[in-house]
């Protein structure tokens, strides 16, 4: 058995003093989701270039939280 604590410095610390590093994903990814919205608010709405857009975005973020998961999964199989 161990404890875990979650915390914001550390993702997780477990009982036995070993810590987790807490990955910042959107940090990460921040520029090329700006640089992305920032096309997307410049498409005329009901264009196709904006729906094309908002996928790009849409994209981005899904990557993101792919990461996270993917993080969690490994880290409590891990555990």
């Amino acid at each position: 058995m161990t404890g875990i604590d979650l915390g914001l410095s550390h993702f997780a610390i477990e009982s036995n003093g070993k810590k987790t590093a807490n990955p910042r994903y959107l940090k990460r990814a921040e520029k090329n989701l700006k640089r992305k919205q920032r096309q997307l608010s410049r498409k005329k709405k009901g264009s196709e270039n904006r729906a094309k857009a908002r996928l790009l975005v849409a994209k981005c973020h899904e990557k993101v939280a792919n990461a996270r998961a993917d993080f969690q999964h490994k880290l409590s199989r891990t555990l």
